[in-house]
């Protein structure tokens, strides 16, 4: 796979984790956001797959259009249909005032957004459970400090 494509998938999966992990806050939770990162997970996997196969695209947000772009070469991703018109909307629907998403409406947009990731995902032969990060770098270990406190506790550790 090319450096263009892996950039592609770096950026969708930072947009994934960002529509999950604002989906999980439990005070001030941030439903418009989810929307919006979902609908731009699925933008750039769409638009990266676009790239690997070398076919230009407009710069737009319309999930619908990429995707008849790739249907001539991936038939089966028409069952997608239903999720890039759900969140085609989402690029611009609640960004502004008197628009709110509750959390059933974040719900479908991440379940949508995943369901079009693990099918690119599986179609190119990468691992449906893994993250960009952990396909380009490595994880370090985080070092602890002297004065480290115990997580359960908040008693000190010794040293």
């Amino acid at each position: 796979m090319n450096h263009d494509f892996r950039e592609w998938i770096k950026k969708a999966e930072e947009d994934y984790r960002a529509s999950t992990r604002l989906f999980r806050f439990r005070t001030e939770p941030a439903y418009d956001s989810v929307c919006f990162h979902a609908q731009q997970c699925a933008e750039k996997y769409l638009k990266g797959v676009l790239v690997a196969e070398g076919k230009s695209f407009p710069k737009i947000h319309d999930l619908r259009v990429l995707l008849e772009k790739l249907l001539i070469t991936h038939k089966e991703w028409n069952l997608l249909s239903p999720d890039t018109d759900l969140l085609t909307e989402y690029a611009v629907f609640f960004r502004y005032p008197g628009r709110w998403a509750d959390r059933k409406l974040a719900r479908a947009a991440i379940d949508a957004c995943t369901r079009i990731r693990d099918c690119v995902r599986l179609s190119l032969g990468l691992d449906s459970k893994s993250s960009a990060r952990t396909e380009t770098t490595k994880k370090t270990p985080r070092r602890r400090t002297q004065h480290s406190t115990h997580r359960k506790t908040g008693r000190k550790k010794k040293p």
